[in-house]
């Protein structure tokens, strides 16, 4: 969704040289130039819309809880539970149009499709690719022959480690040791002839892989917990229906990390928010629509003024 926070503000410096010419009446003239130069200085970065993180983090220092910044940058909003009805996990397209998904498993387990299933063990490098129009799974284990799932058409393995975090995504083949864990559940689906990625994961541990992807998580506390009912809110008016995932990993959603971005600080801003979001009106409101961004300079602007679409909550 957002611009996110590992970019510095910038700063813009213009040079204006302003030329004024006079001109004496009659039939002698004299012309005078004065030269000056003026130095503006301005600073921005993002859209504009909602809460400036740099903002969020200037208020904390002042003393606002991040309710208190949430509130300040959503006017007319009530930090109150996330709908009860919500999801409980949510489901992140971590990768798509691959020709070949490589998974490694950092604790046991099983990978599942349809009736068939077959255990895994630390170690163990799962190789999935589409053949005959379906997915496959191949186990490679060292020192043994490799195994392939029998897979059934149409249905998508599931991989399901026996720890939390217990598998990674070896997204770059060349060094296989630079896998990301995430936690949950991963499952591979066919979209449009190539592999795609998801990972299901609980809904509040998906806001510990975000809040440190988009805020240092090296900023005061309550900062970060203005980040994290920023993004837990953001999430929920973002979840696509009708489909085999429910966000994207990056900025058309939110910068999503996995269980590797994880901080002790951002994890506790996240646990101290718990469930929390803001709503419009009451605590019974619809959730807002939280946008965020970096730098505002102290102003900010409405979604209908940047892109001229109609109001938002």
């Amino acid at each position: 969704m957002q611009t996110t926070m590992r970019t510095a503000a910038r700063t813009l410096l213009i040079a204006i040289t302003v030329a004024l010419a006079t001109a004496s009446v009659g039939a002698s003239s004299a012309s005078a130039r004065t030269v000056s130069q003026y130095r503006i200085e301005g600073r921005g970065w993002g859209h504009g819309i909602g809460m400036s993180q740099y903002g969020a983090q200037g208020y904390a220092l002042k003393g606002m809880t991040g309710p208190e910044i949430i509130q300040h940058y959503f006017s007319g909003t009530v930090v109150a539970p996330r709908p009860a009805n919500g999801p409980k996990n949510v489901r992140v397209r971590l990768k798509d149009g691959l020709q070949t998904a490589r998974l490694q498993m950092t604790s046991a387990g099983v990978v599942s499709q349809g009736p068939a299933s077959m255990a895994v063990v630390p170690g163990d490098v799962l190789t999935i690719r589409i053949a005959s129009g379906a997915l496959q799974v191949t186990r490679t284990r060292s020192g043994v022959p490799s195994q392939t799932l029998a897979s059934t058409a149409g249905v998508d393995p599931v991989v399901t480690p026996s720890t939390d975090g217990g598998v990674k995504i070896l997204f770059d083949t060349t060094y296989p040791q630079s896998g990301t864990a995430f936690r949950g559940t991963i499952t591979a689906h066919v979209d449009g002839g190539k592999v795609s990625i998801v990972n299901s994961v609980p809904f509040e541990d998906y806001v510990r892989g975000v809040v440190p992807d988009e805020m240092p998580p090296s900023w005061h506390a309550e900062a970060l917990k203005a980040q994290a009912i920023a993004a837990r809110s953001y999430a929920l008016r973002g979840l696509r229906t009708g489909s085999y995932y429910d966000l994207y990993p990056d900025t058309r959603s939110q910068v999503y990390g996995g269980m590797d971005a994880e901080e002790t600080s951002s994890d506790f801003a996240v646990a101290a928010t718990s469930n929390l979001v803001a709503r419009v009106g009451s605590a019974t409101g619809e959730v807002a629509q939280t946008f965020f961004f970096s730098t505002s300079a102290g102003r900010t602007a409405t979604n209908e003024d940047i892109w001229g679409s109609s109001p938002l909550s």
